[in-house]
């Protein structure tokens, strides 16, 4: 299975592909579930968007900075610190190839689509172009997928938000891009979107995956593979004793039962 991330799948997550999602994902592609695709229009896309919205942001918050400066006395008026947008967009290009690079994403280049079969494209206002003309970065990425990505018979998903760009309004895949893929002897079933990528995780990856029940079974039974109480235990034997031990003097406090008085805890 291939996972397609669209720009807004970042966006979404105020750029940022961290918490128990991306713990998931990371899992589903070591294990060789899933083999993430992210094009080059849409690393290129993601990073001017980041700047964007960082310089958008850095506007709203000067902006509401002024508007408190100008009820406060001079003493108590606030400064904030300079920002560099552009070492800030290079700090984050850097920790999003870092990312890609981390779940093993395969980044197509768009620089070799003919131009030419873009403008026709284009021209004859076929998806995901709008009949306003809009759609170039998405018709790339489209072609992108069809002459890089996509085999007959095995499944891509393309997360992305944008389902009037690529699906018809039933939000199957619109006819102009079934066309495309029959025209390349795929079917459209080899094509599914996904809105979110925490949608994609949960009703795809999840069910593939060791339920906490088999987990802990696993656990109890010493062959979990990232975990083993025993060595755990080992390490840990004195200071668990003592952490239990603590516990039970406060417990000895109480009044308890007599057959339930000064226990204590060995480590064994």
């Amino acid at each position: 299975m291939k996972l397609v991330l669209d720009t807004n799948a970042f966006v979404q997550r105020k750029f940022r592909l961290d918490g128990p999602h991306i713990s998931i994902l990371k899992e589903a592609i070591s294990k060789g579930f899933v083999e993430l695709v992210v094009p080059e229009i849409i690393v290129e896309e993601t990073i001017n968007k980041y700047r964007e919205n960082l310089i958008e942001s850095l506007k709203e918050v000067n902006k509401k900075i002024d508007a408190l400066n100008s009820i406060l006395a001079g003493s108590q008026q606030i400064q904030i610190p300079s920002i560099n947008i552009e070492n800030e967009v290079q700090t984050f290009i850097t920790s999003f190839d870092r990312l890609l690079h981390e779940l093993r994403a395969a980044r197509p280049s768009y620089k070799e689509i003919p131009q030419e079969d873009i403008v026709r494209r284009d021209l004859k206002r076929r998806r995901p172009f709008q009949e306003s003309g809009k759609g170039y970065r998405d018709a790339l990425l489209w072609e992108t997928l069809l002459r890089n990505t996509l085999i007959n018979g095995e499944l891509c998903i393309l997360v992305t938000n944008n389902t009037k760009d690529f699906c018809s309004q039933d939000s199957d895949l619109h006819p102009h891009l079934v066309d495309d893929l029959t025209e390349r002897n795929l079917s459209k079933a080899d094509v599914n979107i996904t809105r979110t990528l925490s949608e994609f995780i949960d009703q795809k990856i999840k069910p593939c995956l060791p339920t906490n029940k088999d987990i802990i079974s696993a656990i109890q039974n010493d062959t979990y593979r990232k975990f083993k109480f025993s060595e755990f235990y080992g390490e840990n034997r004195e200071k668990i004793s003592s952490l239990l031990n603590v516990q039970l003097d406060r417990l000895n406090q109480l009044n308890l039962p007599a057959e339930l008085e000064s226990p204590t805890v060995l480590a064994i």
